[in-house]
C-alpha cells in the first residue's frame, strides 16, 4: 500500500497545478485500476483540511463534503476510518475546527476521561471541558 502526503492529496483535490495535479490524479487512477487503496495518515487529513480552509478558502460545508467523500471512497484507507467519520459528523454539527473534533473523538476512544481545552468551541461538547 502507498501512503499520500498532504501536498499530493491537496493537489488531487484542488486540481490547481497542471503538472502536480496531473501526477496526483494519475496516482489515484492507478490505485483505482489496481484495486489497491491509498493510505491517508490522520495528520495528512488534518493538514489537508487546514490547507483547504486557510489557503483555498473552502467553506465549512464543502470541507465536510470533502471529508465524507474521501472516507467513502474505496480507494482511500485510514488508520481508523470510524474515528474520522465520527469527527466529520461532529465537525458538521459543531463550530470547532476539524482537527479539534478528531482530537476529541480520539480522546473518547482512549482511557482518558475528559479532554481539557482552552478552545471555547469544544467546551460544550460531550467529553471536553474547560481547562482550569
Amino acid at each position: 500500500m502507498i501512503a499520500l502526503d498532504t501536498n499530493v492529496l491537496v493537489r488531487f483535490l484542488a486540481d490547481d497545478d497542471p503538472v502536480q495535479s496531473a501526477i496526483a490524479a494519475r496516482i489515484v487512477d492507478r490505485a483505482i485500476a489496481a484495486s489497491e487503496p491509498l493510505f491517508i495518515p490522520t495528520v495528512v487529513l488534518v493538514e489537508t483540511i487546514w490547507v483547504l480552509a486557510r489557503a483555498y478558502k473552502v467553506s465549512r460545508p464543502e470541507l465536510v463534503q470533502i471529508v465524507d467523500s474521501i472516507v467513502r471512497a474505496r480507494h482511500f484507507d485510514f488508520a481508523d476510518e470510524t474515528l474520522v467519520s465520527r469527527a466529520s459528523r461532529a465537525y458538521r454539527a459543531g463550530t470547532a475546527d476539524f482537527s479539534d473534533y478528531l482530537i476529541l473523538e480520539e480522546t473518547k476512544g482512549s482511557e482518558a476521561d475528559v479532554l481539557l481545552t482552552f478552545d471555547k468551541a469544544l467546551w460544550k461538547e460531550p467529553g471536553a471541558r474547560k481547562a482550569e
